[in-house]
């Protein structure tokens, strides 16, 4: 009997994240939820592109960030590019969430 080939479907191993955003990402998280995303959807009642939907989900959180003065990262720095890129990743998968229960 053959051994299954190893290597054939890679894993998906939870990244660490960076500790030197950790912190910020933790913060900003905490603005990732439901609710926020039916507010965006009630806006924007006809909008069925996930990466649009993402996109303003994002600005959002921001938005609201910079209204409760959360200190992040500067956008010049490298820190503040990797923070963006990990909560977009969670922004993402709490949409997709979304698009499959709605």
């Amino acid at each position: 009997m053959a051994e299954p080939k190893e290597g054939k479907k890679k894993e998906k191993k939870e990244q660490q994240v960076d500790p030197e955003i950790a912190p910020f990402l933790e913060e900003l998280l905490k603005y990732l939820n439901v609710n926020r995303i039916d507010s965006v959807v009630s806006k924007f009642p006809e909008l069925k592109d996930r990466n649009k939907l993402k996109e303003l989900v994002l600005k959002d959180i921001l938005t609201d960030a910079e209204k409760d003065e959360v200190k992040l990262p500067e956008a010049v720095d490298e820190k503040h590019k990797k923070l963006i890129k990990e909560l977009t990743n969670h922004v993402m998968k709490e949409v997709n969430s979304y698009f499959i229960k709605h």
